[in-house]
């Protein structure tokens, strides 16, 4: 059941690889748009939509490297964790690991998580 599930990650994360490389794109888009008071509102809702993007992506791929490098065991202490969790499971997981490709980017996208979201909230003020 394990390969399964991890053959399926693997096509789900190919997916979000490219929604998550749109998402970037559309928000570098929308930084100059941000600057003009009228349209501030069409660039915060892209910012809040990118950083959704950027999360389901983290937390799929948190769960990707946690049942891959520590099964469902893991996956049970990650979701124990409020959900989130899965994702610094994933992070420990990798660096215990020494996955360090899959732990920079699982990093990379914490930051494009938070800074997308972070940017939403303070624009909409």
């Amino acid at each position: 059941m394990t390969q399964s599930v991890i053959s399926f990650l693997d096509t789900v994360t190919q997916w979000l690889a490219i929604a998550s490389w749109v998402a970037l794109g559309v928000t570098v888009l929308l930084l100059p748009i941000a600057a003009f008071r009228r349209s501030r509102a069409i660039a915060v809702g892209g910012f809040w939509l990118a950083g959704v993007v950027f999360f389901v992506t983290l937390w799929v791929l948190g769960l990707y490297a946690t049942i891959g490098n520590w099964g469902w065991v893991g996956v049970i202490l990650g979701l124990i964790l409020a959900g989130v969790g899965i994702t610094l499971t994933g992070i420990l997981s990798c660096l215990f690991a020494s996955q360090w490709e899959a732990l920079f980017m699982l990093l990379g996208l914490t930051a494009l998580t938070i800074g997308t979201l972070v940017l939403a909230q303070r624009l909409s003020e």
